[in-house]
């Protein structure tokens, strides 16, 4: 009878095999991609400030994974769509949570500063051929920052990243007369693309 071989087991254990996908993506963990949106009540320019505060007070401290992405800012709305691992991307949404507190307590310290000077101005307040000077009051900015935020997608153990840095765009919503297209299919908008308001870099894939 004719010696009978045992075929030649694989011995790599679970652990090797995710090791191995991990060096093929050039990964060093899972990586998720949120793509959250929200209201928020401040200028443009200032939000995306306090946004990119929070990406970068992430990718600088120690991380598996930096956070990556494109944050789209509108007058009063914005879409945020960021990739990292689930740390990393927790990390953020406290980061940025901690940013309206922030913003809250120098608002509150702000009024009472205001407040003080005009009971100062109304103790040395001059009259004007008997009439007092009356000013209008000052428009105060609203005490938050978002008026209210909502999870519309998460992906997790994403095998390519379409992000490989963050960058933030200032938008305007296309008006009826910016899109053209056969058959009432959407075209090349024909008015300018919005424009870049503050990149720190990026680089994007096919994926």
């Amino acid at each position: 009878m004719a010696n009978l071989k045992l075929p030649q087991l694989d011995e790599r254990t679970v652990f090797d095999v995710v090791e191995e996908n991990f060096k093929r993506l050039d990964m060093k963990t899972y990586v998720n991609r949120v793509i959250y949106c929200g209201e928020h009540t401040l200028p443009v320019p200032e939000l995306i400030d306090i946004v990119e505060r929070t990406v970068n007070d992430v990718n600088a401290s120690y991380c598996d994974v930096n956070i990556h992405g494109i944050l789209l800012v509108y007058a009063s709305y914005f879409v945020h769509v960021l990739e990292g691992s689930e740390d990393t991307l927790h990390r953020q949404l406290r980061f940025l949570f901690k940013e309206e507190q922030k913003y809250k307590e120098r608002l509150e310290a702000t009024e009472e500063e205001e407040l003080e000077n005009e009971e100062e101005e109304e103790e040395e307040e001059e009259v004007v051929e008997g009439l007092a000077v009356l000013e209008e009051p000052a428009v105060r900015p609203p005490p938050v920052v978002f008026k209210r935020m909502k999870m519309l997608m998460v992906y997790h153990s994403v095998q390519k990243r379409c992000c490989w840095l963050w960058r933030a765009v200032a938008a305007a919503p296309p008006r009826a007369g910016d899109w053209t297209g056969a058959g009432g299919a959407r075209g090349v908008p024909c008015s300018s693309p919005p424009s870049v308001s503050r990149q720190a870099a990026s680089s994007y894939g096919d994926g």
